[in-house]
C-alpha cells in the first residue's frame, strides 16, 4: 500500500466511529481502465491513487466470516479480470468496526491466466 494511503487510512482508523469496509487495491502496469471498471463495480467507490498504476475500490459493508469476505474478493476478481491486462494483482482487505484489518488476501493475474488466482501463502491470517 502506498505511504499516502496508509497515512490517510491511519487517520480514518483514529476516528470515533468507523464503518466496516472492504478495500481492494488493483495494481497494474500502466493506468487501469477506469472507464470500464467504474460501471462494472457500481457498488464500490473508486479512488485514484497517486501512482498511475494503482486504483482503490472501497465498499462499506460488514462481513460475518472470512468465507464471506473471500467470496466477495472472488466476485470482484471475476468482474475485473477480463477488463485488465495480464500481470496485475489485487490486494483485498476487510476492516472491521474497530478499524482493524480482520482479513486479507492477495490475488494475481499472470500472462498465462485469464483469471486471478490466490497467491498469498499466509491467506486468511489476521494482520
Amino acid at each position: 500500500m502506498s505511504p499516502d494511503f496508509e497515512h490517510g487510512f491511519t487517520e480514518l482508523k483514529g476516528r470515533a466511529s468507523f464503518r466496516p469496509q472492504v478495500r481492494i487495491y488493483l495494481f497494474t502496469e500502466g493506468r487501469p481502465p477506469i472507464t470500464a471498471l467504474f460501471p462494472a463495480l457500481p457498488d464500490y467507490e473508486m479512488v485514484l491513487a497517486r501512482s498511475r498504476d494503482e486504483l482503490v475500490f472501497l465498499r462499506k459493508m460488514s462481513m460475518e466470516s472470512e468465507a464471506q469476505f473471500r467470496r466477495e474478493c472472488r466476485r470482484v476478481a471475476e468482474i475485473v479480470a477480463p477488463l485488465v491486462v495480464p500481470d496485475c494483482h489485487l490486494h483485498c482487505a476487510y476492516d472491521n468496526a474497530a478499524g482493524r484489518t480482520g482479513f486479507a488476501v492477495e490475488l494475481q493475474k499472470t500472462g498465462a491466466s485469464a483469471a486471478f488466482v490466490e497467491t498469498d501463502a499466509a491467506a486468511g491470517r489476521k494482520e
